[in-house]
């Protein structure tokens, strides 16, 4: 099975799984200070989005599976010396809580990359990434999206931290996916 297809499969098997609550894990901060989690349309998770469900725990989290920093889905937690920040209080997790994923949708998007420091210098070459994923519920659509906040209200896409996007509109802002209905 290529890497891929394993991926897809993986992303798959979040369907039924009932999410009890939800973790947002970040880095130990050096002044003792977390980051403000909650921007409105949208969360800043940092190292990852714990969804503790009625399987166990599986992880959303950025990786190097797929060349560049693309979704990651790991079964338990991300590790005690990660600090949990968020979610508190209501938020789309408070009314999804207890729901079952409906659906469960990759956004693909194709770079071209080069010489990687993980790697064997190579040619040029297109790669196909997973910069994002969608979860269904019946309390609404969310996207977890690999990507770094930018102070001027944008994002990097494709960075080492991830965003949880509470509004379509904004997913489609920040990220273009040429299936339309991906951010709808």
């Amino acid at each position: 099975m290529s890497v891929r297809a394993a991926f897809e499969a993986t992303v798959q098997r979040l369907v039924g799984l009932q999410v009890l609550s939800v973790d947002y894990r970040d880095l130990d901060p050096l002044d003792g200070e977390l980051e403000h989690w909650d921007h409105g349309d949208w969360h800043n998770a940092v190292m990852g989005i714990e969804l503790h469900t009625s399987e166990g725990t599986r992880t959303v989290t950025w990786g190097s599976t797929f060349e560049c920093y693309g979704i990651e889905i790991i079964e338990g937690e991300l590790g005690e010396d990660l600090c949990r920040n968020g979610p508190e209080g209501d938020s789309f997790w408070s009314r999804a809580a207890g729901q079952r994923i409906e659906a469960a949708t990759i956004g693909w998007q194709r770079w071209k990359v080069g010489a990687s420091s993980w790697g064997p210098i190579r040619r040029w070459s297109d790669v196909d990434v997973p910069i994002a994923l969608r979860l269904d519920f019946a309390a609404g659509p969310v996207w977890l999206l690999v990507a770094v906040p930018e102070e001027s209200g944008g994002a990097s896409v494709g960075g080492d931290e991830m965003m949880v996007v509470l509004s379509g509109a904004l997913m489609r802002d920040l990220a273009s996916f040429d299936d339309r209905s991906f951010a709808r």
